[in-house]
């Protein structure tokens, strides 16, 4: 596997959005990564539009510009908002796992696996054994170096059986003292079955990569953000981590404000409190296109939304029963109405 920059598709879209306005393309890409989190979520609102931010440098259009203070609205989280990205559940906690942390791999704007903090990955002919690189010189918020020891801990405490996290599903075939380190830098998956998709599984959201002194109540990562303070159900407050692999983030701060009421969020967009919200009521969008300086986002991705059935119990456990329920929806319909056209 290669290494390359990547980029959220949501991002690439709304840096396509705003281009020639306030902020550039690769500016947004910087400035705003965290948008890709929560932009993933649904349809987002953003402000956009001439002028200059009072907090930003200046510059010409098209060219990035550094400063300000961002703020995004999203879908209010509960008490028990948590920044531990292996117990993540809701919008709030989601979004916060793709601003702090990173995983082994992720995926381009083309849905190509790419390495993230892995240098390599290398299987062995049956994919029962992996090698992995680290790339060097990775930092944690604190400073400290990422190392394979860091690797041994985030993975064996997904997959610890007495306490298994969400990402222990997407593991199949690694058990709780699978993760050998074999160098300060490389470690060796040992399976107790092949699995050919382990590259795939790194990448997913509930595998993001902790230090091996991870501590929930002090949580720190190695993404483009460091949280500086978490209010459960009110807001999450971040500053830029300079030692970003890929260069720190050009704003001056992030802070995510939760929302229970989606009207709230709405407003808190038109009236300026905020930059941009996440999941834009489908019954308001024509309201926000039609308001001058926002701008809609609906970002083209592979997210889906199951029915789900009880398939060990009756009737649902006669596929053609399922099967039935599948032909019985007229999507189009669903699309245009309980949708309003976004999917």
């Amino acid at each position: 596997m290669t290494d390359e920059t990547h980029e959220s598709p949501a991002i690439a879209e709304l840096g396509e959005l705003i281009d020639g306005k306030r902020l550039s393309r690769r500016s947004l890409l910087k400035g705003a990564a965290a948008m890709g989190a929560v932009a993933a979520l649904g349809p987002i609102a953003s402000a956009c539009g001439g002028g200059e931010t009072s907090t930003g440098e200046t510059g010409a259009a098209g060219e990035p510009k550094k400063g300000g203070d961002l703020k995004i609205g999203i879908v209010g989280g509960s008490a028990k908002d948590t920044a531990d990205p292996h117990l993540a559940a809701f919008e709030a906690d989601i979004s916060n796992e793709y601003i702090m942390y990173e995983g082994l791999t992720g995926y381009d704007f083309d849905a190509n696996l790419i390495n993230y903090m892995a240098e390599s990955i290398e299987p062995n002919d049956d994919a029962s054994v992996w090698q992995v690189k680290l790339k060097d010189g990775l930092t944690w918020h604190d400073g400290s170096p990422v190392t394979a020891d860091d690797v041994v801990y985030t993975f064996e405490r997904i997959v610890d059986p007495k306490d298994p996290k969400s990402g222990a599903a997407t593991l199949s075939g690694l058990s709780k003292g699978g993760t050998v380190k074999t160098g300060d830098l490389t470690v060796e998956f040992r399976l107790e079955s092949p699995n050919v998709l382990l590259p795939e599984a790194f990448s997913f959201r509930g595998c993001m990569m902790v230090p091996a002194n991870f501590d929930p109540k002090k949580p720190i990562g190695s993404g483009p953000f460091k949280l500086v303070e978490l209010r459960p159900g009110e807001q999450w407050s971040y500053l830029p981590f300079e030692g970003y692999r890929e260069g720190a983030p050009y704003v001056d701060s992030l802070t995510m404000i939760e929302f229970g009421d989606e009207t709230a969020r709405v407003n808190a967009l038109t009236s300026g409190e905020v930059h941009a919200i996440s999941q834009a009521p489908t019954n308001q969008t024509k309201m926000i296109e039609a308001t001058e300086g926002l701008a809609l986002l609906n970002a083209e991705n592979g997210a889906w939304r199951p029915f789900t059935m009880r398939i060990d119990v009756k009737p649902f456990d006669d596929v053609r029963v399922r099967q039935a329920f599948r032909l019985i929806v007229n999507r189009q319909q669903m699309i245009d109405h309980a949708y309003n056209g976004f999917g």
